[in-house]
């Protein structure tokens, strides 16, 4: 690649970068519901000098709280701090799915694939996520493995210190990306002399696994210290694999949504999502085809690509709707731009021009469309410690309750099941270990546990979600044993603790 050629691919991907970032913050700082909400108020608690895995519960590694906890510590406790954090994650990301597209298919197309990720895949989760932090660690650790500067050793240990990272913001995608590297490292290995394969490899995998496993030991070793490792592997091992997983698993396909979700469906274009895998087919078959005659630079690149697609896809099988599915996008995009690239070649220039036209036509109808949906689904505005927010009615109507009861100060309030925004934006301070709390997803002990500790904190209020609860529901069972409604901001309550 020319001085030039490589000059103008750097421009471009810090253009993309920029313009994404740029993108996800034109959306309304609107809180979400459970996962945003119960991140940042973690992130939180870590600064208030509460342990992780001890003093309050969570199923993933602490990666993704460390961060925020790190951006509030700088800016104080902000969702658009968060946000702007998150936004500059998503443009590097996308400049990484760029970079790594370039591999394998010319500017163009490689562009396209990271605009597509924009508007197609970011607004479906428009908020701060830990999915966000391990995609973007996924897509560097594939840039550094692959990078053509350093020496084979340097760019082994710096991929596997980022494999390890992302196993401390989520240890499924962390486990899956780690084979990954294995197996890439494997695959560039053959591209040494032939007396020098197995050494490189071992060298090469020693070095990866001896910095990423050093980063995963630091990380978890301070939360067990912390802590303590039992804890830590009920957190992270035994909830997972005997709560979390089974209640999940084979209740949506690839790319499809159940009732909850189904109303970011319109940010996205989910047939694309849905045929993302084909691109997998027609490539596995190039491919293949390709190998029977040159094993060269080229073609192991394309194959460490290709499995890097189909391993990040195999890692959301466990719930593979369409929000997992668009966290995965760039690496099976990456893929996509192969395919497409290749298809193009085999055409006349005119047809390549209307193809180009057509995309870019609907990408700014989508993207503009994105906005104003989301905008207009959070016309109301709202002052709170973390900054001016934009609310549904609907939340602005429970917001203005729960501050109506509970007046000034931060009492002890739990939300239930979820709406851990509430604690950042009230504020309140939830006296439970746990921001999520969901029958047949938490074990009774932890309903157990979560009575218990409002009943030692003598927490005055409770904020029930109880149009989607049922009558034999736990916590609203005692709800109406030791509390008193006093609002009912459909399709919530508010209850006080009786005198």
């Amino acid at each position: 690649m020319s001085v030039a050629s490589t000059a103008r691919s750097s421009a471009l991907a810090c253009a993309l970068g920029l313009a994404v970032c740029a993108y996800f913050l034109a959306f309304p700082l609107q809180p979400n519901q459970s996962d945003e909400g119960l991140i940042l108020y973690n992130s939180e608690r870590l600064l208030e000098g509460q342990v992780l895995y001890r003093d309050f519960f969570e199923f993933i590694t602490p990666g993704a709280m460390y961060f925020f906890a790190g951006v509030f510590a700088l800016t104080g406790p902000s969702l658009l701090a968060a946000r702007v954090a998150t936004a500059m994650l998503n443009g590097l990301s996308a400049s990484l799915l760029f970079s790594l597209a370039r591999r394998v298919a010319d500017d163009t197309v490689a562009l396209a694939a990271g605009l597509v990720f924009a508007v197609v895949c970011l607004p479906v989760w428009r908020q701060a996520s830990p999915h966000w932090l391990s995609t973007c660690l996924g897509l560097a650790t594939a840039a550094t493995v692959l990078a053509e500067r350093w020496s084979p050793e340097m760019r082994a240990a710096g991929a596997g210190a980022l494999a390890g990272l992302t196993a401390c913001v989520h240890q499924h995608h962390g486990v899956f990306l780690g084979i990954w590297l294995v197996l890439a490292l494997a695959a560039l290995a053959r591209l040494a002399p032939a007396g020098d394969r197995w050494r490189s490899w071992s060298r090469q995998t020693a070095w990866a696994a001896g910095a990423g496993g050093a980063i995963v030991l630091a990380v978890l070793g301070y939360c067990a210290w912390r802590a303590s490792v039992a804890r830590v592997v009920y957190a992270l091992y035994t909830f997972v694999f005997e709560s979390y997983q089974p209640p999940k698993t084979g209740k949506v396909g690839w790319a499809g949504s159940i009732w909850l979700s189904a109303g970011d469906l319109v940010y996205t274009w989910p047939w694309l999502l849905r045929w993302l895998p084909a691109a997998l087919a027609l490539e596995a078959t190039s491919l293949a085809w390709r190998l029977r005659s040159e094993r060269g630079r080229d073609e192991t690149i394309r194959g460490c690509l290709f499995l890097l697609a189909a391993t990040m896809a195999a890692s959301i099988l466990y719930y593979p709707d369409f929000i997992h599915v668009s966290f995965v996008a760039p690496f099976l995009l990456i893929v996509v731009a192969r395919v497409v690239h290749g298809l193009l070649k085999r055409v006349r220039v005119e047809v390549r021009v209307a193809f180009a036209a057509m995309l870019v036509v609907a990408l700014i109808a989508k993207g503009s469309g994105n906005l104003v949906r989301a905008w207009a689904a959070a016309p109301e505005r709202a002052e709170s410690p973390i900054g001016t927010l934009r609310l549904s009615a609907t939340q602005h109507t429970l917001l203005d309750a729960v501050r109506t009861a509970v007046g000034v100060g931060r009492p002890a309030l739990f939300s239930y099941p979820a709406d851990a925004w509430l604690y950042l934006a009230v504020p309140a301070e939830n006296p439970t270990p746990y921001s999520l709390l969901i029958p047949g997803y938490n074990t009774p002990q932890q309903f157990t546990e979560a009575i218990a500790a409002i009943e030692r904190r003598h927490a005055p209020y409770l904020v029930l979600l109880t149009g989607l609860l049922h009558d034999d529901d736990p916590i609203l069972g005692y709800a109406r044993q030791r509390f008193e409604p006093v609002a009912i901001p459909w399709p919530y309550t508010v209850y006080r603790r009786a005198s």
